[in-house]
């Protein structure tokens, strides 16, 4: 994971915790440890050391992120055993976009895995899916509308995870 990079990383391991299976983390992974490691060599894990990856700020905000990963996964039952539905979107060499569902929940994944800022128009309707709660971060993700469809722009190894927000009836309404 080196090569792409700790955000590319953490991009690669959201999309490991939102498809189907049971998610995998390579040694040292939740704390940044760049030391690279075969499978039949005991290797430490670099937990802390001055100047690397191992430097107390970035494995606690890199630990911190995989347990924000954990919870998310253990707390939504459509990421453990909902039925998961590819998306279309006008981005499909750098981004991917899909739904994962069990019953009336719904959680939206789109993950840009270049190292690019993309705007991506995904097939979804916009009046559906007007915003999501994130499940990874505070807050709500408000789309734009573009031709009835979900678009956003996403940094590079970018994401969005979230859970769609029901659609209410207008007061009123008969």
């Amino acid at each position: 994971m080196v090569e792409f990079g700790e955000r590319g990383a953490f991009a690669a391991s959201v999309l490991n915790f939102t498809l189907d299976g049971i998610p995998l983390l390579y040694n040292g992974q939740e704390v940044g440890d760049r030391v690279p490691t075969h499978w039949i060599t005991k290797a430490p894990i670099q937990w802390e050391e001055p100047g690397t990856a191992g430097d107390g700020k970035v494995v606690k905000d890199t630990f911190e992120q995989y347990k924000r990963l954990f919870r998310m996964r253990n707390s939504q039952p459509a990421l453990t055993s909902g039925e998961l539905t590819w998306v279309n979107n006008s981005e499909p060499d750098n981004v991917l976009s899909f739904l994962r569902q069990k019953g009336e929940d719904e959680i939206l994944v789109i993950l840009n895995l270049s190292n690019r800022k993309l705007h991506v128009t995904i097939d979804l309707p916009v009046m559906q899916y007007y915003s999501v709660e994130n499940l990874l971060s505070e807050g709500k993700t408000w789309f734009e509308l573009y031709s009835g469809r979900v678009s956003a722009t996403l940094a590079g190894y970018g994401y969005v995870v979230g859970k769609k927000i029901p659609v209410a009836p207008l007061e009123g309404a008969n």
